[in-house]
């Protein structure tokens, strides 16, 4: 029989290759199986009727069924084996079903039932997925590159998303890949995979991948160095990272990265020590980015491989995104003691000759004739101490990974999550423990002090409410750690003041100190601190000397801006003349300018820069919104002067809402055209969402400015009906995201619509269909504070109520002959919006002197009057 040739020799065929892989590897005939030609006969699975066989593995088969009760149909999974399947068959059974039955992602399979029939043969009910597998891709036509990555993004998510809950698949291919028709991918067949968690119990994985009863378990070619070395205790999710490399590199090239045919010794040989063809010479339009990605992931030692399956994620998205990724080539250096280390009698061979050249050749084998015995015994105790040292520092780099990964891919997934609070506290009770076992080493590590001052920044961002975060208000606690980690990043620029990184992340410490001045109105600090973080940065961007990571400083810079604007913002409705306000809102503007051009220098250099169009539109956004406060001040000062100046003033006011009615158009079609491209995004329909509010504000202000002319202005009678089509349409983009129960943003974006709605029917005279807005805003956000009662949860609970009163205070006096009935409801809905205003603030979560504070007592003695009947 004719050898397929390896890849490297001519005559090669790359589907030949790919296809005769998956022959030898897949799926081998079990003598104890179901024949191919017959079914199982009928009542075998109770309350399901097979239709066909659809794939037989070494592991079990796989029939299509339909569940007589629903008519739906599913898939059908059978082990091999039946009764003498055995307890370790049966553990291995179990274990599949358990870890299914934990993982909840759109891209992983979802399990409905199990069991066992009466003949012994264990099986399971899992959804029917209609389409292809990934391997029947591979051996199609080659895809765009950019396809190919997004399909990878997905794939690698759901492999994610088993990471966090301490699954490790340990068998990726892409025959465990299916592909539905919608083309979403979904990973299948979880039957070896090793629970990682510490409280849970894996039955099956103390038994190693390889060598049962002589057999590899697994699918070799996809397999990684510690899995080809047979080591379980090596094995961790940059194992599955390796079997995405391979994947990935299936997907891009057609071919696997190193020969997989021939005996297994060879096979085993080329995984663990055969460096991969590098993609770009198999197929030339593979650019270097994506070249590094797919050689990152097949790196032999662990450490120097994505460290997740998030971290992979993330770097294919920033590719996709056109910002510069994070993984980086390898340097001269590490490739030089790499080949040393390979090729080391070699090199020994060569250093002796040199020595022999220098005339020292007698002389070293005298002394070492002499010396051996002694020299062996300690070299043997120094090698003994090495070894030992190098296994507790791989055993605490694995741990150190694994918890940085789930930490900060946790944080990230729950960042609007309902009811996130409790997972909250356990990240902080987590990162706490990864923070002390950090400690020791950050002395002597700098990489180690770098992830010890990120958990810090991470611990005080989840305390304080950092980076738009919902906030646990421990904003004290917040801040010390905010200390520690600076103090930590300092001591790091002290001892590498060329490292542009070590500014650079200083940078986000100060920002984080800036952001905690924020939210305690320290507004006048906390634009210092933002200075501050700039000048960090702007050294980190005079020192740096690679272009992409220039690009991410220059990045940050605009984010900087950005926050410095927003707290100029805030600050002004801290200020208590017009003029003061309008500086501030002058500072605003200024910022928002900066970063504005940056992104839409960006974003015209590459208009498929994803990130960069977000950006852009969010900051026209900003900017609308400045010029409407600058308009609402300039309102406020025509109300106290005489005409002549009030004339100018309101001009001035429309003038500049008119502007921003044109930003916010620009916005819309902005967001609307990436909506448009992507679809599926909820960032994007958000942003929308956004832009379409703010339009309905700027119809709104646009309406006060006419009102409040007395005739200077034209009348424009249609702008409340703007107004109002504006807040329609954005809150049915929140309606469709809070179908989402579990995202608390959205749930929040349509409780706060829901009032702009209902004030603009107010104002139209329309109270009756008001009125449901105003109830449905409350409801949702009482439901949001019962289950997860953050600050903010309950403060927005309490002004919920607050608005509602003031509705039927406005109602009462537009309704005369109900006034009495409405007044009552506007002082019961008050008297709700105090008490709970109340409660925070004597449970130390506002303070005394609060706004809320104020306008609820002010709103309380004006409905006291009107009920009493004074003016």
């Amino acid at each position: 029989m004719t050898q397929t040739p390896p890849p490297d020799q001519p005559g090669s065929n790359e589907r030949d290759l790919i296809a005769a892989a998956f022959d030898q590897f897949d799926a081998t005939p079990d003598p104890q199986t179901f024949p191919g030609e017959t079914l199982p006969p009928p009542g075998t699975f109770p309350g399901y009727d097979l239709i066909k066989e659809i794939h037989r593995g070494g592991q079990g088969t796989v029939f299509m069924a339909v569940q007589r009760a629903t008519k739906r149909r599913v898939a059908l999974k059978v082990m091999h084996g039946g009764a003498l399947l055995g307890s370790a068959g049966k553990a291995r059974f179990e274990r599949e079903v358990q870890v299914l039955g934990q993982l909840n992602h759109p891209n992983i399979v979802k399990i409905h039932d199990s069991g066992i029939t009466a003949s012994g043969d264990c099986y399971y009910i899992m959804d029917y997925i209609s389409g292809r597998s990934l391997d029947e891709i591979i051996r199609g036509d080659e895809q765009p590159i950019d396809e190919t990555l997004r399909l990878f993004l997905k794939i690698c998510d759901g492999v994610n998303a088993a990471h966090l809950k301490g699954v490790i698949h340990r068998d990726l291919k892409p025959s465990n890949i299916r592909i539905d028709l919608s083309g979403e991918p979904i990973i299948v067949d979880f039957g070896l995979a090793k629970i990682a968690a510490p409280d849970v119990v894996d039955e099956g994985s103390t038994a190693g991948p390889m060598t049962i009863t002589g057999q590899f378990v697994g699918s070799l070619p996809w397999a990684s160095p510690e899995q080809a070395r047979g080591s379980p205790e090596g094995i961790d999710i940059r194992s599955d990272v390796y079997s995405l490399g391979v994947i990935l590199y299936q997907l891009l090239t057609r071919r696997f990265p190193y020969n997989v045919l021939g005996n297994m010794r060879d096979v085993l040989d080329n995984i663990l020590r055969a460096e991969p063809q590098r993609p770009s010479t198999v197929r030339r339009r593979i650019n270097d980015e994506v070249e590094t990605i797919v050689l990152r992931c097949l790196q032999k030692e662990q450490n120097r491989r994505y460290q997740s399956a998030g971290d992979l994620a993330r770097d294919v998205e920033r590719y996709l995104n056109g910002e510069p990724i994070e993984a980086k080539r390898d340097s001269a250096i590490y490739i030089l003691r790499k080949t040393l280390v390979r090729h080391r009698v070699a090199a020994a061979v060569a250093g002796v000759g040199l020595l022999l050249i220098f005339g020292w050749g007698v002389t070293a084998a005298g002394l070492l004739s002499r010396e051996r015995a002694a020299r062996r015994e300690a070299d043997a105790q120094r090698d003994a101490a090495i070894a030992s040292d190098a296994r507790a520092r791989e055993n605490f780099d694995i741990v150190r990974h694994l918890s940085r990964a789930v930490l900060y891919d946790l944080d990230a997934q729950i960042a609007h999550l309902r009811g996130g609070t409790r997972i909250r506290e356990e990240i902080l009770a987590q990162t706490q423990r990864y923070i002390e076992r950090l400690r020791p080493q950050a002395d002597d590590d700098p990489d180690c002090a770098r992830e010890l001052a990120d958990a810090h920044d991470l611990y005080a961002a989840i305390l304080g409410g950092l980076e738009y975060r919902p906030s646990l208000g421990r904003t004290d606690e917040a801040a010390r750690h905010i200390a520690e980690a600076r103090s930590i990043r300092e001591a790091l620029m002290a001892r590498f003041p060329d490292d542009p990184r070590a500014h650079a992340e200083l940078a986000r410490s100060q920002s984080f100190a800036a952001a905690l001045d924020h939210i305690a109105a320290r507004f006048e600090d906390a634009i210092s601190g933002y200075a501050s973080a700039l000048a960090s940065i702007d050294r980190a961007i005079a020192l740096e000397r690679d272009e992409a990571r220039k690009v991410r400083w220059l990045d940050d810079r605009a984010r900087a801006q950005r926050r410095i604007g927003e707290t100029c913002q805030a600050a002004e409705q801290h200020r208590s003349t017009p003029e003061a306000r309008l500086e501030m809102l002058d500072r605003a503007d200024a910022a928002f300018a900066v970063a504005r051009a940056h992104w839409q220098q960006r974003a015209d250099a590459n208009p498929r820069d994803d990130m960069a169009v977000r950006a852009l539109g969010e900051m026209l956004d900003l900017s609308a919104s400045a010029r409407l406060r600058r308009a609402s001040v300039l309102l406020s000062q025509a109300s106290s002067v005489d005409d002549s100046d009030a004339s100018e003033l309101v001009v001035g006011a429309a003038a500049i809402v008119r502007e921003a009615r044109e930003t916010l158009r620009l916005s819309a079609e902005h967001f609307t055209g990436l909506v448009d491209r992507f679809p599926a995004s909820r960032a994007y329909r958000r942003n929308l969402h956004i832009s379409r509010f703010f339009s309905g504000q700027a119809a709104l202000q646009a309406e006060a400015i006419i009102s409040a002319g007395k005739g200077r202005l034209p009348p424009e009678p249609e702008l409340l009906s703007e107004a109002l089509a504006a807040y329609t349409f954005a809150l049915g983009i929140a309606e469709d995201l809070a179908a989402d129960t579990a995202d608390v943003q959205a749930q929040r974006d349509v409780a706060l619509t829901c009032i702009k709605v209902g004030q603009c029917l107010g104002e139209l005279g329309r109270f009756d269909e008001a009125l449901p807005h105003f109830q449905r805003s409350v409801q949702v956000r009482e439901l949001l504070a019962s289950e997860d009662p953050t600050t903010r949860a309950r403060r927005d609970a309490a002004r919920g109520h607050g608005m509602l009163g003031e509705f039927y205070e406005k109602w009462a006096s537009a309704e005369p002959t109900r006034r009495d009935e409405l007044l009552l409801e506007a002082d019961r809905a008050i008297r709700r919006y105090q008490s709970r205003i109340t409660a925070l603030v004597n449970e130390g979560l506002m303070p005394h002197d609060a706004v809320d504070v104020r306008e609820g007592a002010a709103a309380l003695e004006r409905i006291r009057r009107k009920r009493e009947g004074s003016p």
